[in-house]
């Protein structure tokens, strides 16, 4: 997804998120808005010579994104209301995962980014007690699905018959 920030330049700013997605509670009628950065190890933390490339940089990013309020582009998608997002950095291995939660800690606030290594993620899922929000591995991890998280997942096959039922292929 190009994400822009600004509307002219110089101020503009334009980043390609890795996924954006979003969930719904439909009994509560609340919709979180998601963006999702999966870290392959390869970029630098933060760079030297300030070009844009770096993670520091993409969490500035968001952030301004966030205080533009550009993300409220998404409430005509999905036809909702929207009050922020949350960015869920993926990290390649738990020692990546714990850098990029140092960084993240310290360039606060931070609360938005939610961390998890490539591991948890699949072998517990997507949903589960796996994030760390803000990058502090001292609080408890917590699910994307809050309190509503299951207990188990469910079955891939479940989920993409329950997806084909409530939308249809025509």
């Amino acid at each position: 997804e190009r994400i822009d920030i600004g509307r002219e330049a110089p101020d503009r700013v334009r980043f390609v998120s890795d996924g954006v997605f979003s969930i719904t509670d439909q009994i509560a009628g609340r919709t979180v808005l998601f963006f999702l950065e999966v870290d392959m190890g390869t970029e630098t933390l933060v760079s030297r010579n300030c070009n844009g490339k770096d993670i520091r940089a993409k969490v500035l990013n968001y952030r301004a994104y966030f205080h533009s309020k550009g993300y409220k582009r998404y409430e005509r998608t999905w036809n909702c209301e929207l009050s922020g997002f949350r960015v869920l950095f993926v990290a390649c291995g738990p020692r990546r995962a714990a850098s990029l939660c140092e960084l993240v800690r310290r360039m606060s606030p931070s609360d938005f980014i939610w961390l998890t290594d490539d591991r948890s993620l699949d072998a517990k899922g997507l949903w589960a007690e796996i994030w760390v929000p803000g990058g502090r591995p001292d609080m408890p991890r917590r699910s994307i699905l809050g309190s509503k998280a299951p207990e188990s997942p469910p079955k891939p096959e479940d989920v993409y018959q329950r997806a084909c039922k409530s939308s249809p292929v025509t």
